[in-house]
């Protein structure tokens, strides 16, 4: 696996966010949009197992992004990352609902396209392992393009600027 390496700076991995817009007060709010809507999502539900986002785990989830090649890829972007990092993989089910195109489905995030009249697991299915599942020229192969696309560009903005995961204390 590559490593791509956006922002290098460490960050105690001990950090919480504990009052998000406190966290913002010195930074321009429309630049930091995506990434405050994230942590809102993200923190929403907060139970004593919640696991704390950091970022180390912002660079992993973005360097497993970064290597998926969509002229290639036939499978969802959940199958194309690693798993077992917990981590990882609430944080990309975040990005999915901040998506403005969401289907309301973390785990089918794109929708099908209106003409066909599925919804989104069955649209899924459908499109798996086709050259359409990422085809740009197709609908359902451009909304999934859009929404990669979405979720490495909220994670390059949270690594360029790293506010959110220093602890208001």
């Amino acid at each position: 696996m590559t490593h791509h390496t956006l922002c290098t700076s460490s960050t105690s991995l001990d950090m919480i966010p504990f009052t998000l817009n406190s966290l913002f007060a010195n930074t321009e709010i429309t630049k930091m949009s995506n990434t405050l809507k994230l942590l809102n999502t993200y923190y929403k539900n907060v139970v004593p197992d919640t696991l704390i986002l950091t970022p180390e785990t912002v660079q992993s989830l973005y360097n497993q992004l970064m290597d998926i090649n969509p002229n290639t890829a036939t499978l969802g972007i959940c199958n194309e990352i690693d798993r077992r990092y917990l981590k990882d993989t609430r944080l990309l089910k975040t990005l999915f609902k901040i998506w403005p195109d969401y289907s309301l489905d973390s785990y089918f995030p794109i929708k099908a396209p209106a003409p066909l009249k599925l919804d989104s697991r069955e649209a899924y299915f459908l499109y798996k392992n086709s050259s359409l599942m990422w085809h740009p020229k197709s609908i359902y192969g451009a909304a999934r393009r859009r929404l990669w696309a979405f979720c490495i560009a909220v994670l390059e903005e949270m690594l360029e600027d790293q506010s959110w995961a220093k602890n208001s204390n």
